[in-house]
């Protein structure tokens, strides 16, 4: 039985951008409530969202549209928005990074040419963004276990997603950034990450090619 004061995502039953906002909330031990969408319900949802977009998420009195919206609000609802200002401007930075590259890997699995595409797209865009990542770590002032300061930020769970997306389409590749391995490492073996992880409650995802869309996908 869900409780009235649970926190809800409305999304669909892939990881996807909701992924981070489920991370956060295991790592915080809150419980949570999902509310999956569907075929045809998505259909009448999607003209009832401002933006005509999920995720979704409810919590209280607040009704939040947008994923970074979401992101940021529970970063700073929880304390995960860095503890200086120069802390939050990384975190936006990287923020805004991690999605561009989130945005352009969803574009690629989309393509009917994803096979194609597949290896210029590691050879050119992926391996630019990593190699950003990787140097931009290597000079900043935070502890070794974080993407940020001295504190879990919510680009760790961003950067996680993005990594864990990346793994599934080039493991490989992503392997050569020693920085970046040790950041998706060190996050998985967080207790409640891990227990997450392990569990049967986490959603399949669709990882290549999405353009097939409604028929049978692959999972991981």
């Amino acid at each position: 039985m869900t409780s009235p004061d649970e926190p809800i995502i409305t999304y669909f039953s892939i990881r996807g951008r909701a992924e981070p906002i489920r991370l956060m909330l295991e790592e915080l031990g809150i419980k949570y409530c999902e509310s999956p969408v569907t075929g045809p319900a998505w259909r009448e949802l999607k003209s009832q969202m401002p933006f005509g977009k999920v995720p979704m998420y409810e919590d209280g009195d607040y009704t939040i549209h947008e994923s970074h919206a979401i992101y940021r609000y529970l970063g700073r609802k929880y304390d995960l928005y860095g503890e200086t200002e120069d802390e939050r401007i990384q975190c936006d930075m990287l923020e805004q990074v991690l999605g561009d590259a989130l945005e352009a890997f969803s574009r690629l699995t989309w393509s009917n040419q994803f096979e194609e595409k597949r290896q210029h797209f590691i050879d050119k865009q992926l391996r630019f963004t990593l190699n950003n990542l990787e140097n931009f770590l290597a000079i900043s002032d935070r502890a070794e276990d974080f993407w940020i300061g001295k504190h879990l930020t919510y680009v760790d769970f961003l950067g996680w997603t993005y990594l864990d997306c990346m793994r599934a389409l080039a493991g490989d590749t992503i392997k050569e950034y020693p920085n970046l391995m040790h950041l998706k490492e060190t996050f998985e073996r967080r207790q409640n990450i891990r227990s997450y992880l392990e569990s049967g409650r986490r959603p399949k995802t669709i990882t290549v090619s999405m353009a097939s869309f409604g028929g049978t996908p692959e999972t991981s």
